[in-house]
């Protein structure tokens, strides 16, 4: 309970506005406890899963890396685990020591955030970096970030959170709390980053029990977090409640674009790049040694043109769909660009050597990583 009412006698303090809010966190880091193991209550806390030490190396190579880790770790739990934080950085962002591994922070919260992106999960699940008290100025300024970190490892981060609305995950001691907060809240102001709009509030997990009885692990503040924008429509079958979800692999070798503050809400920003398909037919022997190719749907597609290409797909075109219906292993994710994708790939693996394309009105494009996740299996012929 302490956690709960502290977190209420910080919002004045912080100046909230009715666009902005704190969410109390319990930490998860993947070494230490099983997310299967979480109790499923009809009051679920809030579970942020943290990027450990030795994984940051590899999560920030790449996006097809980060999305990787991202099945193992969220993906396969969610949404049956209410996690709703992926935590970049802790005890390691400004710790000394820990040098070497600061500039991996920046490359892995982007990885991450790219490959929510893609799928449209990026409103359910908030990438953040863990920033710890150690990267404030002490005792000389106490509302200064450190001068060696500042303007090298802490604008830039704090420039892509703030540009792509982004969470700040404040690992704090109790004992300073209100000190910590007004502290931070200058420091970012003073980096010119004063628009805080999501402060995310670490609570580590001690116990299973102590889950059960927490209150405070839901949403507090003003208003409620970001939540998922309203779903795409999908082809003509019943809903049914979500099992665990999943995401699509993509080449990770380009820098993904650069995103425009205050994102919309649906696909907001062009999908990392991808091997772009021509409108030919099969692929070459060269392209089939390197592992092969599949054809999926751009994200960017509104929903009603996908729509369109999709039930030309699973209809005249003769795909196989009964997999993306209820009980098929490809129903979730339950998501227009997901549905489209295994409908795409299925016509295109089907008619490629006859000469069908992996086009459809402009609304796909071929990747070269296997999109296949859990139970769902995308076909390469």
């Amino acid at each position: 309970m302490v956690g709960f009412f502290l977190l209420l006698s910080l919002l004045p303090l912080l100046g909230l506005t009715g666009q902005e809010a704190i969410e109390l966190v319990h930490l998860h880091e993947p070494s230490q406890l099983s997310l299967q193991s979480l109790p499923h209550t009809t009051s679920k806390p809030s579970i942020g899963v943290a990027v450990s030490e030795v994984h940051l190396p590899v999560v920030s190579s790449s996006v097809l890396a980060a999305e990787g880790w991202l099945k193992t770790h969220v993906l396969a739990h969610f949404p049956s685990t209410n996690i709703t934080t992926i935590v970049v950085g802790k005890g390691v962002l400004c710790n000394r020591g820990q040098e070497h591994l600061w500039g991996l922070v920046l490359p892995s919260v982007k990885n991450l955030y790219y490959s929510l992106v893609r799928w449209g999960m990026v409103k359910e699940i908030k990438v953040s970096a863990a920033f710890s008290s150690d990267c404030l100025q002490y005792p000389s300024s106490y509302s200064r970030f450190r001068g060696d970190i500042a303007q090298n490892t802490l604008q830039p981060l704090a420039s892509f959170l703030q540009e792509t609305s982004s969470g700040y995950t404040i690992d704090h001691s109790s004992k300073r709390t209100n000190l910590v907060f007004s502290a931070y809240r200058e420091a970012l102001e003073r980096l010119g980053r004063s628009r805080v709009r999501d402060i995310r509030v670490v609570r580590k997990l001690s116990s299973l029990s102590s889950l059960l009885s927490v209150e405070g692990a839901k949403t507090l503040g003003l208003q409620v977090p970001s939540h998922l924008a309203k779903a795409p429509r999908f082809p003509s079958v019943p809903l049914a409640p979500p099992p665990p979800d999943a995401s699509f692999s993509f080449p990770p070798d380009a820098s993904p674009p650069m995103v425009t503050a205050n994102p919309p809400d649906a696909f907001p920003v062009p999908p990392p790049p991808c091997l772009v398909a021509p409108t030919a037919s099969a692929p070459g022997p060269v392209e089939e040694q390197k592992g092969g190719l599949w054809c999926v749907a751009k994200p960017t597609v509104p929903a009603e043109k996908l729509q369109e290409a999709m039930d030309y797909a699973c209809g005249d075109g003769g795909a196989d769909c009964g997999e993306i219906r209820p009980n098929g292993s490809c129903y979730y994710p339950d998501n227009a660009v997901a549905h489209a994708s295994y409908a795409f790939n299925s016509y295109w693996q089907k008619m490629k050597q006859s000469g069908g394309s992996c086009n459809f009105d402009g609304t796909a494009v071929l990747i070269n990583s296997d999109p296949s996740f859990l139970q769902c299996h995308f076909e390469l012929s």
